[in-house]
């Protein structure tokens, strides 16, 4: 009898060295499929990044073309920032690519008539002008995180008034761009 209480005590030995061992591989799968889960919500968030960029860049080519789409006065960027989505759909103009909501806002920040940008075809000097270009994703094209970028845009203009100051040389497109803490 005594030769047989032995099994007993390494059974109960067995079975908790289980439990112990199921207990940290449920605790090693939870972290995994958190750490995929979270991994995946970077990944979205850079996809729509690089998308925010890239439609950006083709609002930067629209402006070159048309300059009094979405015009408004000038509001600074932490303004900007904190105004909600209804404040964007009324008083900015909005539009889809790839099924992603942007809205967007064109500012005139002014011309600078000391900056040369070359000559056009009747030999006229072209000054620069500048626009700055709010690109705002919101929170349900995100998933829960708005994403709020600025470009500052420099195009050529005919010369309106006369430089009081020293001439310098301006190469037309994205001058500067940001993205803005929300």
């Amino acid at each position: 009898m005594i030769k047989y209480a032995s099994y007993g005590y390494v059974l109960i030995s067995v079975l908790v060295f289980i439990q112990v061992f199921s207990i940290i591989s449920m605790f090693a799968l939870v972290y995994v499929f958190d750490s995929i889960k979270r991994n995946n919500h970077q990944w979205i968030g850079y996809v729509y990044r690089l998308k925010g960029h890239e439609i950006l860049r083709q609002l930067e080519t629209k402006i070159e073309s048309d300059q009094a789409i979405c015009l408004l006065p000038t509001i600074p960027a932490p303004l900007l920032a904190h105004k909600p989505i209804s404040w964007w759909k009324l008083h900015t103009c909005s539009d889809n690519v790839s099924q992603i909501r942007y809205y967007y806002a064109i500012e005139f920040l002014g011309n600078d008539p000391c900056g040369e940008m070359g000559k056009n075809v009747m030999n006229q000097p072209l000054m620069a002008r500048f626009y700055r270009i709010t690109l705002y994703l919101p929170p349900d094209t995100l998933q829960g995180a708005k994403y709020i970028i600025q470009s500052s845009v420099a195009l050529p203009a005919v010369q309106t008034s006369v430089c009081k100051g020293k001439l310098h040389t301006i190469n037309p497109g994205r001058q500067a761009w940001r993205e803005i803490d929300v």
